[in-house]
């Protein structure tokens, strides 16, 4: 089933659908910053969450109530890999357009500066987050940046870590690699992070500061990152037997819907 949903009173720029009652958005990049900016509108009382979905998160969310929670209570849900979109239209629902995390936040960072926009870093440790405030400040000069935190700290930090956020009220807060329960940390904290986006994204962290080596534009481009993924995390592939259990529900979904 799809449903349509209503952004700061933008009806038909967000169409969530539903993977056996997994969301996943469907936005159209012209549209992007233009739904971005509803969620920054006046009279918001919490954080809006944007998340990267790939598909073993789709998986994931099956399995883990508190991943399905986070999920659905997001501003955003936008794929990452083509094999959402497979599932997708396997399920008979309108074709997805998929983000790649680094691209698409260089793309939100771009229009943020544009728009005189302020943010906050939260991740990776101590020498890492000024190398990674280093290069953005270098990259965009004309964002406001209002604080940084590495990711790694003492569990009973974190609501100090978070009104510190609430105290500098940034547009953006990009959390990424340390930060001990990603996005789940961010969700239970929505209503203490203000009023503004908040995105996790630990690879964006590492590829901007050229820890990790990220797949090429071509490769993103026609949906082959995941070759990129099985060779630095060989591991994956004993994710493949799970992969193809999930088919087989979606088979079975279809069938007996």
């Amino acid at each position: 089933m799809a449903t349509e949903r209503t952004v700061s009173g933008r009806s038909g720029l967000v169409k969530r659908v539903y993977i056996n009652r997994v969301p996943v958005d469907i936005v159209e990049p012209r549209n992007l910053m233009i739904v971005l900016s509803g969620l920054l509108g006046e009279g918001k009382t919490k954080a809006s969450q944007v998340m990267f979905v790939r598909s073993w998160d789709i998986i994931r969310a099956h399995h883990s109530p508190m991943l399905l929670r986070t999920m659905q209570e997001a501003a955003l849900v936008l794929p990452v890999s083509r094999a959402i979109s497979g599932m997708a239209r396997f399920l008979g629902h309108p074709r997805l357009h998929c983000y790649y995390p680094f691209q698409t936040i260089i793309k939100i960072l771009t229009w943020l500066e544009s728009m005189g926009g302020s943010l906050f870093l939260l991740g990776s440790g101590k020498q890492d987050i000024v190398s990674v405030e280093q290069n953005v400040r270098q990259t965009f000069p004309h964002i406001r940046f209002l604080g940084k935190y590495p990711g790694v700290f003492p569990k009973h930090m974190s609501e100090s870590v978070a009104m510190a956020v609430h105290k500098a009220n940034p547009h953006l807060l990009i959390a990424g690699s340390g930060l001990k329960g990603r996005d789940r940390w961010l969700h239970v904290r929505r209503n203490v992070l203000n009023s503004g986006i908040m995105i996790w994204s630990g690879e964006w962290f590492d590829f901007i500061i050229q820890k990790r080596r990220r797949p090429g534009k071509v490769a993103v481009r026609k949906g082959h990152e995941w070759i990129w993924e099985l060779y630095s995390h060989p591991g994956k592939l004993f994710r493949v037997p799970v992969f193809l259990l999930f088919w087989l529900r979606l088979v079975l979904h279809r069938l007996f819907r």
